[in-house]
């Protein structure tokens, strides 16, 4: 019932530790390798929202030993499943660590976590990428560019996000991500469901520092964004585009780069009090330059939030600039409730916008008020009319313009 180990005396003084020179804790007096030997490593949790990941397989691996020192701080923690870490109320629906997942965590202040256990090999870890969003972790210990990394699959990627939002586009050959990093989560988008292995961490890759493309979304991070794309038939880089919501708060900007920009808005976040971004199913209002973006044909996508969601116009134009009163068609017609009124204001002076119906009988006023030069986009909510076909009219002191809509109901 004994194990009787035989050392022989040499003269070399025994000392038990950690023998294994890449691991975290090598001890290089120790002649003797006691088994202790660990890896380590230190993940970043931001105030707010975040994407984390890790490339140690822990000694405990489950949530509340990994978030021990840190879990009085946690709001709630998901996995890409929407199954849900919540200390404060004792539920652990997400189980066990898994190995190339990230979780979306967000945390009241900032921490830092410190994880024991094994360092995974990338090169043998196969990731199933599956069709659709999921959330992929980062298995390197060293930072690389992510169009290099996943070039294996790019074929099949639509898109991958970072927790500030920022984008890899291979549609459009646009990294605004730069390098995945150790500890970093992301959100990828296939077009079919693909195996993959990170490359090996004694493999050299191409990383880049920190890219900077004005992309700031005033520091918003709610916890779920979409992403818009917007392709200008002209070279506008650098030019500012920023998107507002309903109420008028910007929920998403970036920079143009050449003749695109890729831009996150973000939706509402689901743990305040308050709007602090767009709701499932709200318009969002696009400005360049801060005049008003009209976006009648959509590639992909419409113009109306949705989590996760991709939209996509080509073929803009810069707002219109001149001396020119101008009409342009409502959006969306034909309309169930609200629509927009669109035209091209070239001074600020008073507009009266008026309804009528199919006779001549004018059904409701809109707006009586001053505004601004410039292109312009009125919402109009026809509570009070029938289904059929109407008629506006905006009217200044100089102009007057007229366009049809059709109301369903």
């Amino acid at each position: 019932g004994f194990l009787i180990y035989q050392i022989e005396i040499t003269g070399t003084p025994i000392i038990l530790g950690c023998t294994d020179p890449t691991a975290y804790n090598y001890d290089s007096l120790a002649t003797y390798n006691d088994g202790s030997c660990y890896d380590y490593q230190e993940v970043e949790l931001f105030q707010g929202w975040s994407l984390i990941s890790t490339y140690i397989v822990p000694f405990e691996n489950v949530l509340d030993s990994i978030f021990a020192t840190v879990v009085y701080d946690i709001r709630l923690c998901k996995d890409e499943n929407g199954s849900v870490y919540w200390p404060i109320f004792n539920i652990d629906a997400i189980g066990p660590l898994q190995i190339g997942k990230a979780y979306l965590i967000n945390m009241q202040t900032n921490h830092t976590i410190g994880i024991k256990g094994n360092q995974v090999q990338p090169e043998l870890q196969e990731l199933t990428l599956p069709a659709g969003w999921s959330m992929l972790g980062y298995l390197r210990t060293t930072p690389a560019l992510v169009d290099i990394l996943l070039s294996p699959v790019v074929y099949e990627l639509a898109i991958v996000k970072d927790h500030f939002g920022m984008v890899y586009w291979p549609q459009f050959g646009l990294n605004i991500i730069g390098n995945m990093l150790p500890g970093r989560g992301y959100q990828i988008s296939m077009y079919s469901t693909q195996s993959y292995f990170y490359p090996a961490n004694d493999t050299l890759l191409k990383s880049t520092p920190v890219l900077n493309y004005n992309q700031t979304n005033n520091g918003i991070n709610t916890g779920n964004n979409m992403t818009l794309g917007l392709k200008f038939n002209s070279c506008f880089d650098n030019k500012m585009v920023s998107v507002y919501n309903q109420s008028g708060i910007e929920i998403g900007n970036g920079a143009v780069h050449g003749n695109f920009a890729a831009i996150s808005l973000w939706g509402n976040d689901e743990l305040t009090t308050f709007t602090d971004g767009l709701l499932p199913g709200e318009e969002f209002e696009i400005r360049i330059e801060n005049e008003i973006i009209f976006i009648d044909n959509w590639e992909q996508g419409n113009g109306w939030y949705t989590k996760d969601g991709i939209s996509l116009a080509k073929n803009i134009d810069m707002p219109l600039q001149s001396n020119v009163f101008k009409v342009f068609p409502v959006q969306p017609n034909p309309f169930k409730n609200i629509t927009h009124i669109r035209f091209y204001l070239p001074n600020k002076e008073k507009v009266l916008i008026e309804i009528f119906d199919i006779s001549g009988k004018k059904v409701d006023e809109i707006y009586s008020d001053l505004l601004n030069s410039g292109n312009q986009s009125l919402p109009y909510v026809a509570k009070n009319l029938r289904a059929g076909t109407y008629y506006f009219r905006i009217s200044t002191s100089q102009n007057t313009g007229t366009g049809k809509m059709q109301v369903l109901k």
